[in-house]
């Protein structure tokens, strides 16, 4: 592999390590959190992504000829779970609880995994994704252990006297390796 698609596996596999990371930190925080992102596009489109317990799920709603658009905007909330609801501020039975905030769980997930269309009319459509945060993780987790398993291919190839790029046997060539013709660096 050349030097800059080295490189640029490497930073690939360095923000996948982030990305998972944060993932993980996720997952942990889904337990007692419900985070909340909605986005309204142009007035045709909100798209709405959450976290439930161990799971992500984004909802795309979709208006074509919507004759009050609402305007562009992004929200962000995050609420605790078993937490209190209130009425509304002036509603006539006064302020009380009337619940408490409880997860999302979508009857039609299996094992985390749902997809779900809804074509509401003509003018309204709506789309649903789910997804198991494990799965993420496992996901972005894969590039940082193929650069990590590279890494150590090539460290142990160096060690043992072999070519760091294709590990033939660099005894009787130690200058230059005649299998891929790469130059052997001298040992430090």
């Amino acid at each position: 592999m050349s030097t800059v698609k080295r490189r640029l596996f490497n930073v690939l596999a360095a923000v996948s390590l982030v990305l998972c990371m944060a993932t993980a930190a996720m997952w942990v925080r889904s337990e007692w959190y419900g985070d909340r992102m909605d986005c309204n596009f142009a007035g045709t489109c909100r798209l709405s992504i959450e976290t439930v317990p161990g799971g992500i799920s984004s909802l795309l709603d979709v208006l074509w000829d919507d004759p009050n658009p609402p305007p562009r905007s992004i929200g962000l909330n995050s609420t605790r779970w078993g937490s209190p609801v209130y009425t509304r501020p002036g509603s006539i039975m006064g302020r009380r609880q009337i619940g408490t905030v409880q997860p999302w769980i979508l009857p039609w997930v299996h094992h985390g995994f749902a997809a779900w269309h809804k074509q509401w009319s003509s003018t309204h459509a709506q789309y649903a994704i789910a997804l198991p945060l494990w799965f993420v993780v496992l996901v972005t987790l894969v590039l940082p252990l193929l650069a990590t398993r590279a890494a150590i291919r090539r460290h142990r190839n160096a060690r043992r006297g072999r070519c760091a790029r294709c590990g033939y046997d660099l005894r009787a060539t130690p200058e230059r390796c005649p299998e891929c013709g790469s130059a052997v660096k001298p040992a430090a």
